[in-house]
């Protein structure tokens, strides 16, 4: 059995943009290119403990919680 070989476009379709194909729209009214923006901010350590910090009331673990856990996923992986 052999497979008829079909030779690949020699241009990537996709690096010309000429539009939607005849009979189609665009739907949006004009395009725009979506480019994420990063700022830089600066932030009090309250701020930070805030967004990244331990929740309020949340007891901190520990070493009875982490045997407890370690417990688990030792049956899990046996």
């Amino acid at each position: 059995m052999e497979k008829e070989h079909k030779a690949r476009a020699a241009q990537d379709r996709r690096d010309d943009d000429c539009g939607p194909p005849s009979g189609w729209k665009e739907r949006r009214r004009t395009t725009e290119r979506r480019i994420p923006s990063v700022e830089e901010t600066d932030m009090t350590e309250a701020e930070w403990l805030n967004y990244f910090g331990a929740k309020e009331g949340a007891a901190p673990p520990s070493a009875e919680s982490h045997d407890i856990a370690a417990d688990i996923l030792g049956k899990a992986r046996g």
